[in-house]
């Protein structure tokens, strides 16, 4: 391969399509919300009087379920538009599965449950919304 033509093949690696650009804003903006439950959680559990926090935690937890909703949505597209890889749908669908458990184990104030599911599910969105840019394997194992 040559420099010439390494950004037409790097380009062919990945899918570019508009799915594909709403898909990795998406993971993007997951990855901010659930690392800002963070923020939030530290500011409450500091201060036990600082309603105004919980209130955020407990709102935000909402915008990151329906941010990891529209990853779901935009890897389907990716697959069937782009004929991409069903690895996003999968690690989505297991995204949100998780963001479900840690806003059950929220309501429910099982805190031993629910700090340390926290870290997996900013760790694991951080992971998604890095590798979202990255070429797939399966195209690029289609590329020799």
């Amino acid at each position: 391969m040559t420099a010439s033509n390494a950004p037409v093949v790097a380009s062919r690696l990945r899918p570019t399509g508009f799915p594909a650009w709403c898909y990795r804003v998406a993971a993007g903006l997951a990855a901010l919300s659930l690392f800002f439950q963070s923020v939030t959680a530290g500011q409450f559990i500091s201060d036990k009087s600082n309603h105004v926090a919980f209130a955020i935690h407990r709102t935000n937890a909402m915008v990151a379920a329906v941010l990891v909703i529209l990853m779901i949505v935009a890897a389907i597209l990716v697959r069937v538009r782009d004929h991409g890889s069903a690895g996003p749908i999968w690690r989505s669908i297991g995204l949100f599965v998780l963001v479900g458990l840690e806003i059950i184990a929220g309501f429910a104030k099982l805190t031993p449950l629910h700090i340390p599911l926290a870290v997996a599910i900013i760790a694991l969105s951080v992971w998604i919304a890095v590798t979202s840019w990255l070429p797939s394997r399966r195209t690029a194992s289609l590329q020799g």
